[in-house]
């Protein structure tokens, strides 16, 4: 098994309850899909049709499979910010796990305001630093960086429930639903309303609109 091919099983269960705020039959603007996992799933369960900017060459070419297109790039490119402007827009655009890795999350946020059709939306998931692994890790004056997960190297931005408030209407965006993940040992289940997403919460996830 390639590198990539492990990256093409199906989606996660977590990843459901933000993959189920597409509408049936929207139109998806898919950012950093990499193999296009998420974008496989739209097309079979929600008849969404799904167009995708990712930076990595081969990533792209599986994604492309499913994808109506896929344009090989990045995100803040000056050039792929023209080529979505000139598009005919998007009910939804999705950034899943993909602005923490931006050097300016807010100015791709706002540009992405263009791209939405009237009544569209952005959908969000961002890594919850304040995880109570990486507190923990705090208290032992300890801040390693992983190859992935909540300490990811290649992560730029860091965000809390909070901040990533301040994220979506600092750039022009009205939250209208939140949700988060929130993995359980399956063998230790504890009652989900003890589960604070502030400390507990993996990814955070979030809804919004243009303003």
């Amino acid at each position: 098994m390639s590198s990539l091919d492990r990256y093409t099983s199906e989606v996660s269960e977590y990843r459901l309850p933000i993959l189920a705020r597409v509408p049936t039959g929207a139109t998806v603007l898919d950012v950093g899909p990499w193999t296009g996992a998420h974008g496989r799933h739209l097309v079979a369960h929600a008849g969404a049709v799904v167009d995708g900017v990712e930076p990595d060459a081969p990533a792209a070419g599986m994604a492309a499979a499913v994808y109506r297109e896929v344009i090989v790039g990045l995100i803040d490119d000056a050039g792929v910010q023209a080529r979505l402007a000139d598009g005919g827009g998007y009910d939804v655009i999705m950034f899943l796990d993909v602005l923490e890795h931006l050097h300016d999350p807010h100015a791709v946020l706002g540009a992405a305001r263009d791209w939405l059709r009237p009544g569209g939306r952005v959908l969000c998931s961002l890594p919850n630093v304040a995880h109570w692994r990486v507190r923990l890790a705090l208290a032992r004056g300890r801040f390693d960086y992983a190859d992935n997960g909540l300490m990811d190297r290649t992560h730029l931005r860091w965000f809390t429930r909070s901040s990533a408030r301040e994220l979506m209407t600092g750039s022009g965006y009205a939250v209208t639903w939140e949700d988060a993940a929130v993995p359980q040992h399956p063998r230790v289940r504890v009652p989900q309303r003890l589960l604070r997403p502030e400390l507990f919460a993996y990814q955070l996830y979030f809804e919004a609109s243009p303003r």
